[in-house]
C-alpha cells in the first residue's frame, strides 16, 4: 500500500486553551452492532447517562468519533453503562488518531466515569476506543479535553503538513498496523501488508471489517494505492472504502 501527499493548508489552532472540552461530531462503532443497531454509537452523546452504545462481542470492537479538526489531546473521560456488565469496559484502549493514549483501568464498575490520561499530549482529529478482550463494548458518555500544543500549529504549509512536497509517498508507522479480526493467530497479520507481494493481510468474514495504520507524521492525502492479494479471491476487495482519519477518500 502507498499513500501520496496532496497540497493544502493547516490551521489546527493554538488558540484553543488547555482543558477545553472538544466537540464530537460524528461516530461509528463496529465492526458490527448488537441487536440490529438497537444501541447506536450516538447514545454516547446522550447527557442523561441512561442510554448506552453496544457492539457485538470480540477483540478489536471499536467506538470512534471525529473532532472536525486537529487538537492536542490531554485526557479522555468515559462513562460506563450503569444498568449492568460494568467489568466489560476494563482494559479498553484509547487512541487519538492512530496513536495510543492509554487504556481504561481494571476493575471497572457500572455507571462510573473513568479518566484515561495520555502520557504526553497527542495531536489528532478523532478518538477511537477498542476492546482488548473478547467482549462487548458499551459506553454511556464520553468527554475529550485539550492539552498544551507545541505552539507551531498555525503555520501554513503546502504539499501537506510539515512542508512535504506534493506526490511524496507517505510514511507509515508500521508498528501501529492493526485489523478488526485476524483470520489466523499467526498468519495473515495486519503488518503483512508491508512484507511484499507474496504475503497479505486477512480478516475474518463480515461487513465493516477493517485494516488501518497510522502515518509517521501528518499529511494532506491525495490518493491511495492498494495491492490486492495475488493467489486468489480478487473480487473480495471490490467496493472497499478508503478513509483518511475517518473521512471517506473513495
Amino acid at each position: 500500500m502507498t499513500i501520496n501527499s496532496g497540497s493544502g493548508k493547516i490551521n489546527t489552532g493554538s488558540e484553543v486553551p488547555p482543558n477545553t472540552k472538544i466537540q464530537l461530531t460524528r461516530c461509528q462503532q463496529g465492526p458490527s452492532s448488537y441487536g440490529n443497531n438497537s444501541y447506536p454509537c450516538t447514545n454516547a452523546f446522550d447527557q442523561s447517562g441512561r442510554k448506552f452504545t453496544h457492539t457485538n462481542r470480540g477483540v478489536g470492537m471499536f467506538w470512534r468519533s471525529q473532532f472536525g479538526r486537529d487538537y492536542w489531546v490531554d485526557r479522555v473521560r468515559i462513562r460506563n453503562r450503569r444498568d449492568c456488565c460494568g467489568s466489560r469496559l476494563a482494559g479498553t484502549e484509547v487512541f487519538i488518531g492512530g496513536e495510543k493514549c492509554g487504556k481504561v483501568e481494571a476493575g471497572t464498575s457500572n455507571g462510573k466515569w473513568y479518566t484515561v490520561k495520555c502520557q504526553q499530549d497527542i495531536k489528532g482529529n478523532q478518538i477511537t476506543l477498542k476492546t482488548t478482550r473478547n467482549d462487548y463494548l458499551s459506553i454511556s458518555g464520553i468527554e475529550v479535553f485539550t492539552g498544551e500544543d507545541d505552539g507551531d500549529d498555525d503555520e501554513e504549509t503546502t504539499g501537506g503538513s510539515y512542508n512535504v512536497p506534493a506526490n511524496t509517498k507517505g510514511g507509515f508507522n508500521m508498528s501501529s498496523a492493526r485489523q478488526s479480526t485476524n483470520y489466523s493467530n499467526t498468519n495473515y497479520l495486519a503488518n503483512w501488508a508491508f512484507q511484499g507481494p507474496s504475503k497479505f493481510s486477512h480478516t475474518k468474514n463480515g461487513v465493516g471489517q477493517w485494516w488501518e495504520v497510522g502515518f509517521s507524521q501528518g499529511y494532506w492525502v491525495d490518493r491511495v494505492r492498494v495491492l490486492n492479494r495475488r493467489d486468489c479471491c480478487g473480487g473480495r476487495l471490490n467496493g472497499t472504502k478508503v478513509m483518511i482519519d475517518n473521512q471517506v477518500c473513495g
